[in-house]
């Protein structure tokens, strides 16, 4: 996957989410060494990519 152009962190993002989802999601972003913001992320990064190969 190609880097993303470095960029300062300054956008909030407030979602909510099931108890269970947050969960798993901190689970799978530990597992990964990666803080949840980080994980998420990188999940979008991969899910916009995914998308655009599918065009």
């Amino acid at each position: 996957m190609k880097k993303p152009k470095l960029e300062k962190r300054e956008i909030a993002m407030n979602v909510r989410v099931r108890p269970s989802v947050k969960a798993t999601a901190e689970r799978l972003a530990q597992a990964d060494g990666r803080s949840l913001a980080n994980w998420l992320e990188r999940m979008i990064e991969a899910e916009a990519a995914r998308q655009e190969g599918k065009k």
